[in-house]
């Protein structure tokens, strides 16, 4: 992905974001799982409107969220929002979002296969 320098701080923005925020750090709360960071934002840039997420855009970013919390969250809980995402899925869904849908049952299913081990 092409980056391009960031206005104030010392970094780099996405060429393709629709918007961006820099920010800078000011404390760390340091937690073996979760540790926490507090940031200031100093430049906010909107670069062009958001135009929303179909349903099966929004299935599949849900289920990747999901997916981050598979350490986290019963199987059974992650089973039911499966279910209930697939019906957008399955009602708007292009190639992109089928293709990645996939990817991310794959990734559930390699999790369910590693537990049973």
């Amino acid at each position: 992905m092409a980056v391009k320098i960031a206005e104030i701080i010392n970094g780099k923005v996405l060429c393709c974001a629709l918007a961006h925020t820099e920010v800078e750090i000011v404390r760390i709360e340091d937690d073996p799982v979760r540790p926490k960071l507090f940031c200031k934002a100093v430049h906010t840039v909107n670069h062009a409107p958001f135009k929303g997420f179909n349903r099966a855009q929004y299935s599949v970013l849900e289920a990747a969220i999901l997916i981050s919390r598979l350490n986290r969250l019963p199987m059974e809980k992650i089973e039911s929002e499966i279910d209930y995402l697939r019906i957008g899925l399955e009602k708007t869904a292009g190639d992109r979002e089928l293709e990645a849908w996939g990817w991310l049952m794959a990734i559930i299913e390699k999790f369910k296969a590693k537990v049973k081990a």
